[in-house]
């Protein structure tokens, strides 16, 4: 999975997990107000064997690892390992494919970039151009959500 979502196990209000976690004493907060989109990387249960410190500690960890341009350069070049033709289907603009840049625009998002970033993304254009030139389009729409997610990372961390 070349963009993972991550996020922490959480019950809502009113569940059958809530309910179990409630009577096993692992609620920290049972307010249904309480959930919104802003908890969405908490949780409000206890974890049964460490602490609440070790959780956080190891979800930014984990965080730090999968969002590092290194490790999703490794992802994406797993996941172009894995095709061994080209679909005979045709490609369709809704099928997850990016919107091409003109070179300019594409000069200019690669020179924003941090090192680490425009190397990774340098490497995985090359490695799709070599092994599954096909597939380019849909490479490059999985660099927007990684640009958003790597760049978000330190206030998930500040949050939690």
């Amino acid at each position: 999975i070349p963009v993972p979502a991550i996020n922490m196990l959480d019950a809502l209000w009113g569940t059958k997990l809530w309910h179990r976690m409630y009577k096993e004493g692992r609620v920290i907060r049972h307010n249904a107000d309480y959930y919104d989109q802003s908890s969405r990387n908490v949780t409000t249960l206890i974890p049964k064997q460490m602490s609440r410190k070790e959780l956080m500690e190891g979800f930014c960890q984990l965080q730090r690892r999968i969002r590092d341009w290194s490790h999703f350069e490794a992802r994406v070049k797993g996941m172009i390992d894995c095709i061994e033709r080209k679909p005979n289907v045709p490609n369709k603009p809704q099928d997850g494919a990016a919107p091409r840049l003109p070179p300019q625009a594409m000069r200019s998002f690669m020179a924003s970039l941090e090192p680490d970033a425009r190397r990774a993304i340098i490497n995985i254009i090359g490695y799709v151009r070599l092994h599954a030139p096909f597939m380019m389009d849909k490479v490059m729409g999985l660099v927007i959500p990684q640009y958003g997610m790597a760049n978000e990372l330190p206030k998930l961390i500040e949050a939690v």
